[in-house]
């Protein structure tokens, strides 16, 4: 603001403020209303004086702003880099924890393994019976459970269990895990699961797995395995034992095509009997790939059941479309 200027506004407030106290040009020389002059003049510079810092303070934030703009996001990305690292560190503590705990759960499962292999040598001097057994094995996959549940934090939950006929059927479920063939034991006790050879060579677990009995299968012998799958199907279900088979061969991750062996359509076939789909997401916590157990909730599905009559083709394709929605059910 120019002196000039500054002189011709405080006039004309000192003028207007005058006026406003009744006072006229011609009152200015009487002593009184001379003093209200003044004072009024004198007011109006103070005013001036503010409205002048006023000018310069909004000068001033003006200039910050300016600034504040042209100025690059540092801040922000700085902020942006310091949330991503903490995320990070969390992360890998969050990963670390989880790692000891399964790590943990192995050396559990190997001890507890153990246990149950010092009782070998007595069931055979007993000559246990099959149930007896199974009752054994029944007893070691619910310890295995427990030790899931309450070390690494993988528990289960059963969905549509009443699809399981009262009578013996077969069951056909998608394989992801070891879990399954662990949890089945107890799932559906006294069932008669589908195995390949290579389980029987498992210390202590393939004892039991042999003389509970399960189907043991050798997959190279190509159809005469296929006859031995049959006829030892018929011989569990005349047992009054559901039998259980992974139709897809070996363990998948759940995100590749589902596609189900020609051999369950042959054993559908030649069984005659209902057909429980079961889908597990067991993959999504103790994947084959996967480098340690993670805590979460496998959902074990039970679908409606699929009757006998149809051509091995169709079944097949029924089988598959049954289980697929559940491969993925949601992590929990």
């Amino acid at each position: 603001m120019t002196q000039e200027l500054r002189e011709r506004m405080a006039r004309a407030i000192a003028a207007a403020m005058f006026r406003s106290q009744g006072g006229t040009e011609d009152d200015q020389k009487e002593p009184v209303m001379a003093d209200r002059r003044l004072a009024a003049e004198s007011a109006a510079d103070a005013a001036l004086s503010v409205i002048e810092a006023g000018d310069d303070l909004g000068n001033g934030l003006v200039a910050v702003d300016a600034a504040n703009r042209e100025r690059p996001p540092v801040r922000k990305e700085a902020l942006s880099i310091g949330i991503g690292r903490s995320a990070a560190h969390s992360s890998w503590w969050e990963n670390a924890a989880r790692s000891i705990r399964s790590r943990l759960f192995d050396l559990l499962l190997a001890v507890w393994t153990g246990l149950f292999g010092l009782a070998v040598p007595i069931l055979t001097l007993l000559r246990a019976r099959d149930h007896t057994i199974r009752m054994v094995t029944r007893y070691w996959a619910r310890g295995v459970l427990f030790g899931l549940k309450h070390v690494v934090g993988l528990d289960h939950v059963e969905h549509g269990r009443e699809a399981l006929p009262d009578e013996p059927s077969l069951i056909v479920c998608n394989h992801q895990s070891t879990w399954e063939t662990i949890a089945f034991l107890l799932l559906v006790p006294d069932v008669a699961i589908i195995a390949k050879d290579e389980l029987i060579r498992i210390p202590v677990f393939g004892w039991y797995l042999r003389r509970s009995p399960m189907i043991v299968i050798d997959r190279e012998e190509g159809m005469r395995a296929l006859k031995t799958m049959v006829d030892e199907s018929r011989a569990a279900l005349a047992q009054g034992r559901s039998v259980l088979v992974f139709p897809e061969g070996t363990r998948g991750s759940g995100k590749d095509e589902l596609a189900f062996k020609r051999g369950v359509g042959m054993l559908y076939s030649r069984l005659n009997v209902s057909v429980v789909p079961v889908a597990v997401n067991s993959g999504r916590f103790w994947g084959c790939n996967q480098p340690f157990k993670r805590p979460g909730t496998i959902i074990v599905s039970y679908r409606p059941p699929i009757p006998p009559g149809l051509s091995a083709k169709e079944f097949i394709r029924a089988a598959e479309a049954s289980v697929e929605p559940g491969r993925e059910g949601p992590e929990r």
